[in-house]
């Protein structure tokens, strides 16, 4: 399976090959690595990466995304700036810069701007209240889940 992250205006972000682990209702589970396993939620306009043994104490990433394209085979997903590390348990806010940037650099609809300020706001009331996928440790998830 290929996750691939490209900016608003297709520029290239990442691209990341996956083992499928497990859908449900909620979302599919992706192996990155053995340290990294990739949660995408079906009805959320984030996803979410969980590590074990980061040597800089990253735990958990959250990414605002607007899904393009999800199939058996390709997810592709918009990257948009916004996110929220976990790093030894603390819990931060990251790339407000960068993406008041984008919203004039690559034009963001208004649409796009507050479905990513939704969508990271509730990952972040998830990571705070310990709700699915943030539920169990990251080390839990990728001995899981990881690749």
């Amino acid at each position: 399976m290929i996750v691939r992250f490209t900016e608003f205006d297709d520029t290239p972000l990442e691209t990341l090959h996956c083992t499928a682990r497990t859908a449900d209702q909620r979302g599919a589970w992706l192996g990155v690595d053995a340290v990294t396993a990739l949660f995408v939620p079906w009805n959320a306009d984030w996803c979410a990466r969980f590590y074990s043994g980061d040597a800089d104490g990253l735990e958990v990433f959250v990414q605002a995304v607007k899904p393009v394209r999800i199939s058996s085979e390709l997810i592709e997903l918009i990257g948009l700036d916004l996110g929220i590390e976990v790093v030894d348990g603390s819990v931060k806010l990251t790339g407000e810069d960068e993406f008041e940037w984008n919203q004039v650099a690559q034009d963001y609809p208004d649409e796009l701007i507050t479905r990513a300020r939704a969508g990271i706001n509730d990952a972040l009331e998830r990571v705070m209240l310990a709700q699915h996928p943030f539920d169990r440790s990251p080390a839990e998830l990728v001995g899981e889940f990881g690749a």
